[in-house]
C-alpha cells in the first residue's frame, strides 16, 4: 500500500508536468533546428534510453522457466476491438456518429470485442484477462471504478487546462503551471491514504470519500463562469486532485489483495488497463460534448450581450474597429454571418485577437459548456457512490516471504 502511494504520486506529477513541458515546446518556434512541437514526441527518446540503461543495471531477477501458453489470439483480437472504438470516439463527432465510417468501426470494434472475449473463454486461465476473475465482485466493481476515475482524471486534466487557455487566457506553459494545485492533492491523498491503509491495513473508506469528493467538487466546477477567479478554481482542483489521488490507489489495492498472489501482475495490468480505457473515451466523451454544445452557448451568450451597453459600445467603438481583426468581426455580426461564431471551435485564437468586450461572449459560450460537461462528470461520480468499492474491509498480503 504504502509504495503504491509512491507510484501514484510519480504518475499524478508526470501527469501534471508533462502538459507544462509540452506547452514550453509548442510555444518554441524551434530547438535545435527542430520545430519546437516535435520535441513533445522527441523528449521521449533520451527519457527512454536513460530508463532501459536504469532498468539494465538494476533489475536483475532469477529466470525461472515453466511451461505457458501465450494469449496471442486474445491479444489481437483485443486491439481489433478496441482501436476502432476509440478512433470513433475520437473522431465521430466529425464523421457523425451515423455515418458510414462510424457505423463501420462500431461493428469492428464489436465483433473484435466478441471473438476477445471467446479467445480468453478457450485459453482459461492462460487468457490474458481470464474471465473467471470478473465473478469476484470486488475486482468487477474496483475495474469498473477505475474506468470512471479514469474518465474523469484525463477528463479533468484536459477540460480544465482548455478553460484556463480560452477563457483565462493563459499560454499552454501557464495552463500547465496552474495544474499544480490539482496534483498537489493527488500526491498528498495518495501518499496518505497509502501510509494509512499499509498502518492500519483497511482500505475500503479511501475510495468512498475519493469518490464523493470527486462528484462534489465537479458539481462545484459546473458552476464556474467567464469570470471565476483562478484562486477559486485552484481549491476546486485541489480537492479535485484528492479525490483522485483516494480512488486510484486503493482500487489497485483491491484488485491486488482479491486475487492469487501468481496473478497480482496480471491484476495489477488490468487495472491498468481499464483505468487508462476510461481515461481516453472520457477525454473523447467530454470534448465531444463540449464541442457539440459550444454553437448553440456562443450564440445565445451573444444574443444576450447585444443587449449590454458594453458591448454595443464596443460595436460603435472608433478604436476597436481601427483593427482589422475587429472590424472583420464586426462586420460578419452585422451581416448575420455565423460561420464567425462557429469556426472558433477549430481555431479559438481569435478570441485573443479581439477586444476583450467583443471577446467575452466566447469565454461565456465556452464557460457554458464547460459547466455540462463537469456536472455530467458528477452525476456519473454520484452513480458510482451508490457500489461499494470493496466487500473487504481489510487487506492482508499473501505473497510468501521469500517474494
Amino acid at each position: 500500500a504504502k509504495y503504491q502511494g509512491y507510484f501514484l504520486a510519480v504518475f499524478g506529477t508526470s501527469s501534471v508536468l508533462g502538459p507544462i513541458i509540452g506547452g514550453f515546446f509548442a510555444q518554441a518556434d524551434s530547438i535545435l533546428g527542430i520545430t519546437g512541437w516535435r520535441w513533445v514526441f522527441l523528449v521521449n527518446v533520451p527519457v527512454g534510453i536513460l530508463a532501459l540503461v536504469l532498468v539494465s543495471m538494476t533489475l536483475h531477477l532469477k529466470s525461472v522457466p515453466h511451461k505457458a501458453r501465450v494469449d496471442w489470439w486474445g491479444a489481437l483480437f483485443l486491439v481489433v476491438g478496441v482501436v476502432p472504438l476509440l478512433l470513433v470516439a475520437e473522431q465521430g463527432n466529425t464523421w457523425g456518429w451515423a455515418s458510414t465510417n462510424s457505423i463501420l468501426c462500431f461493428a469492428i470494434g464489436l465483433v473484435g470485442l466478441a471473438a476477445f472475449i471467446y479467445a480468453e473463454y478457450r485459453m482459461g486461465d492462460d487468457a490474458l484477462i481470464p474471465l473467471r476473475i470478473f465473478r469476484n465482485r470486488t475486482i468487477a466493481i474496483a475495474l469498473s471504478g477505475g474506468f470512471v476515475i479514469g474518465a474523469g482524471m484525463f477528463g479533468g486534466m484536459l477540460t480544465i487546462p482548455q478553460y484556463l487557455q480560452i477563457v483565462h487566457g493563459a499560454t499552454p506553459t501557464e495552463s500547465g503551471i496552474q495544474l499544480l494545485p490539482l496534483v498537489l492533492g493527488m500526491m498528498v491523498a495518495s501518499v496518505l491514504s497509502g501510509q494509512l491503509t499499509s498502518r492500519t491495513g483497511r482500505l475500503k473508506w479511501f475510495p468512498v470519500i475519493g469518490v464523493a469528493f470527486m462528484a462534489v467538487t465537479l458539481w462545484l466546477l459546473s458552476g464556474i463562469g467567464a469570470d471565476t477567479p483562478w484562486w477559486q478554481l485552484a481549491v476546486y482542483m485541489t480537492m479535485f486532485g484528492f479525490g483522485l489521488g483516494n480512488t486510484m490507489q486503493p482500487l489497485t489495492l483491491a484488485v491486488q489483495s482479491a486475487v492469487d498472489p501468481r496473478e497480482i501482475g496480471m491484476a495489477t495490468s488490468a487495472a491498468t488497463f481499464f483505468r487508462q480505457m476510461g481515461g481516453t473515451l472520457g477525454v473523447a466523451v467530454f470534448l465531444s460534448i463540449l464541442f457539440n454544445s459550444l454553437a448553440d452557448n456562443i450564440s445565445t451568450a451573444f444574443r444576450d450581450a447585444a443587449a449590454t451597453p458594453a458591448f454595443q459600445a464596443a460595436l460603435r467603438d472608433p478604436a476597436v474597429l481601427a483593427d482589422p481583426t475587429n472590424a472583420a468581426f464586426v462586420k460578419a455580426l452585422a451581416s448575420g454571418d455565423v460561420s464567425a461564431l462557429q469556426k472558433v471551435s477549430s481555431d479559438s485564437s481569435i478570441i485573443a485577437a479581439l477586444d476583450p468586450r467583443l471577446a467575452y461572449p466566447f469565454k461565456v459560450g465556452f464557460s457554458a459548456s464547460m459547466d455540462q460537461v463537469f456536472l455530467i462528470g458528477a452525476v456519473v461520480c454520484a452513480c458510482l457512490l451508490y457500489t461499494s468499492p470493496s466487500p473487504r474491509d481489510r487487506t492482508r498480503s499473501r505473497m510468501p516471504s521469500s517474494a
